[in-house]
C-alpha cells in the first residue's frame, strides 16, 4: 500500500492547526470594508469564515495578501469570472477597506474528518468485493488481475457518473485522486486467488 505522502495528508494537517488572526498593520478602514463586504459573504462566509469547502475563509489573512489578491483578480492574472466581476467595481480604498476588515475577524479551525487510509478503503472495498478483492460472489468482480490504470479509470467513471451504479456511487463520491490511485495500485498489487463454486442438489 502507498506510504508516501498525499495532498489529502497535507491538506489535513493545516486544517488542524490553531488558527490565529495576522497582527501585521492593516493600512485601511475595517468599518468600511465590513460595509462593502456583503457581496463577499455569499461564497467566504459571515465575517470571511467560509463553510463551504471551494471557497476559502478570508478571516484573519494578512491583509496585503488579501489586497494583492483582490488586484490580481481585477487585472485579470487571476482567473475567476465570479471574482473579476466583484474585483472590478472596487477602487484602491475600497481593496484596501476590505483586506482590513477581514484582516482584522478571528479565523475559525475548520471541522474536517481525518482523510481515511488506502487500508481503511480496503476495508470497505472488500466487503463486497472479498478480502484482498478476490471475490466470492458471481454477480460482484474480484478486482485483482486488474491493471492499475484500468481500476483508476473505473473508480474515476463511478466518482463522475459517467458509469452508475447507486452503491459505487456512494462508495467513490468521497474518494480524491490519491485515494483512487493508491487503491487501484493496491488491488493491481494483490495476488489473485481461484474460487470454486459448488452447486448445491435441489432439496
Amino acid at each position: 500500500m502507498s506510504t508516501g505522502p498525499s495532498w489529502d495528508n497535507i491538506a489535513f494537517y493545516y486544517t488542524q492547526q490553531k488558527a490565529s488572526r495576522a497582527e501585521t498593520p492593516v493600512g485601511g478602514d475595517a468599518a468600511a470594508g465590513q460595509a462593502a463586504s456583503p457581496p463577499c459573504a455569499a461564497c467566504h462566509g459571515a465575517e470571511g469564515i467560509s463553510s463551504n469547502p471551494a471557497s476559502p475563509s478570508l478571516a484573519g489573512q494578512e491583509s496585503q495578501y488579501l489586497a494583492t489578491a483582490l488586484h490580481a483578480y481585477k487585472e485579470g492574472a487571476r482567473s475567476n469570472s465570479t471574482m473579476k466581476a466583484l474585483a472590478t467595481v472596487l477602487d484602491e480604498a475600497a481593496i484596501k477597506n476590505l483586506a482590513a476588515y477581514y484582516a482584522s475577524q478571528q479565523p475559525q479551525a475548520p471541522n474536517v474528518p481525518k482523510p481515511l487510509t488506502t487500508s481503511q478503503w480496503a476495508e470497505r472495498c472488500n466487503r463486497c468485493h472479498g478480502v484482498n478483492g478476490n471475490s466470492t460472489d458471481p454477480l460482484i468482480p474480484s478486482l485483482t488481475g486488474q491493471s492499475q490504470s484500468y481500476l483508476m479509470k473505473v473508480l474515476n467513471a463511478y466518482r463522475t457518473g459517467t458509469r452508475r451504479s447507486v452503491l459505487m456511487g456512494a462508495m467513490s463520491a468521497n474518494l480524491s485522486e490519491n485515494d483512487i490511485r493508491s487503491l487501484a495500485a493496491y488491488y493491481a498489487a494483490q495476488k489473485s486467488r481461484a474460487v470454486i463454486y459448488v452447486p448445491l442438489p435441489n432439496q
